[in-house]
């Protein structure tokens, strides 16, 4: 048995200060190469860090490696730097940035002190790492002030210290801090490795550092520390590397943005109805995406990730809640409707196992099925990390709809399945409505 396409960690380290000079018609975007792994001094020294640092500092745009997905960073004081991020992504304007910094004293210097107690509590325990802290702006003017553009309007700020040695080196050497979203198009599945940060903004950025593929593989969680500031309470308003049961553990209540509960993330379908929105136009809008974001609220979202359709593919996801049987009864109606094209699966190894228990000639090595496993059940960290890889490949295929196996909510999963919920625009079709 011929196992469909994984993706393990690239965990080689790329060659210290290569430059790559990538053209194309309307500017041209300097990559260098790095190795995490050198001495935080030698990081600082290096001619890809203060190269990329001195574009920083000049109000350019570059994309550089975190420990959760590649970020696309500008100085956050810099209304040119940070509508630059904008533009290169085509993001939304009320969708604020998260900034990141390499001390806590960047930490102090923007929110004018130690700022909430909470959020002290938490920094003190989860940074460097994959926490973003929600904090109100003073209300006086502090050392640091950040472009408007970076809040969308709000009173309040994200910020994170990420727990990545380039990213620390180059925010360091910079001497600013760094606005920084996902390193790709709007929309499209968050970039883990250099090469798909290429892929979508090449020659609309100035600079990328290759620091090699991510670890976590999902964003940082986002943390609301703002509820009367000083209250032993958090509400997080995106899932990601550290999880609700690491947060509990520190604090004395979690809970949970409204819009991440599941009667609020999930939209049953039928499938039969869903083959008709999987028209496979590429690019082109389509119309589950256009519905989930006009029913969205009208205010700006108080955290990245909350709003807009995310992490999508160009095939349409369905994400399947029932046991393989159901899968494979599920993409037999499908593949009924549309037999020229094959159907897409992102899948667990359990659940391909189980698919091929079935029907071994359907899934193994068949033209009329492309198969992608993003780990197992037993260990949802590896999901997490191959999630947003297996997505995004899924473009170099042509298959005209995705169906994307319903995985565990505890621990990481629940991050897992909010990116995936996003990516299908909330759609499921569940075995409990058949």
């Amino acid at each position: 048995l011929n196992p469909p396409s994984t993706f393990p960690e690239q965990r080689t380290a790329p060659n210290e200060n290569k430059v790559i000079m990538s053209s194309s018609s309307s500017s041209t975007t300097r990559r260098w190469s790095v190795s995490p792994s050198l001495p935080a001094k030698a990081l600082d020294a290096s001619q890809a860090v203060t190269e990329a640092a001195k574009l920083l500092a000049q109000g350019e745009v570059v994309a550089f490696p975190t420990e959760t997905v590649y970020g696309l960073g500008g100085d956050a004081r810099s209304d040119k730097a940070v509508a630059g991020i904008f533009a290169a992504k085509g993001r939304p304007s009320d969708n604020p940035l998260i900034v990141h910094v390499a001390s806590k004293e960047q930490y102090r210097a923007i929110v004018g002190g130690e700022g909430a107690k909470i959020a002290a509590k938490l920094i003190d325990t989860f940074w460097p790492g994959p926490l973003t802290v929600v904090v109100r702006l003073p209300q006086q003017p502090t050392n640091t002030k950040l472009s408007k553009l970076v809040t969308a309007g709000l009173d309040t700020v994200g910020i994170r210290m990420p727990n990545h040695p380039v990213a620390l080196s180059l925010i360091r050497v910079a001497g600013v801090p760094v606005a920084a979203p996902s390193a790709n198009t709007s929309g499209k599945p968050s970039p883990t490795c250099a090469a798909h940060v290429a892929a979508d903004l090449s020659g609309r950025i100035a600079g990328l550092l290759d620091g090699g593929a991510t670890g976590v593989g999902l964003e940082s969680t986002v943390v609301d520390c703002t509820d009367n500031d000083d209250n032993d309470s958090v509400t997080i308003l995106r899932p990601g590397g550290v999880t609700m049961e690491q947060l509990e553990a520190v604090v004395g209540t979690v809970k949970m943005d409204p819009s991440l509960l599941a009667e609020n993330m999930e939209r049953r379908i039928d499938s039969a109805a869903t083959i008709t929105n999987a028209s496979g136009d590429g690019d082109a809008k389509r119309s589950d995406d256009v519905d989930s974001e006009s029913k969205e609220s009208s205010l700006a979202p108080r955290a990245p990730g909350m709003k807009y359709t995310h992490y999508a593919p160009r095939a349409p996801v369905r994400v399947v809640k029932g046991d393989a049987t159901f899968m494979h009864t599920t993409a037999l109606r499908m593949r009924a409707q549309n037999p020229a094209k094959p159907i897409g699966f992102l899948v667990t190894r359990e659940m391909f196992d189980e698919l091929v228990a079935i029907d071994k000639d359907a899934y193994d090595s068949n033209a009329s099925s492309v198969v992608r496993m993003c780990g197992t059940r037993k260990a949802m960290t590896d999901v997490a990390q191959q999630l947003f890889h297996c997505l995004r490949s899924f473009n170099d295929t042509s298959a005209h709809v995705i169906l994307a196996e319903y995985l565990p909510s505890d621990g990481i999963g629940l991050a897992v399945m909010n990116r995936l919920l996003k990516a299908a625009g909330k759609h499921v079709i569940s075995e409990a409505d058949t």
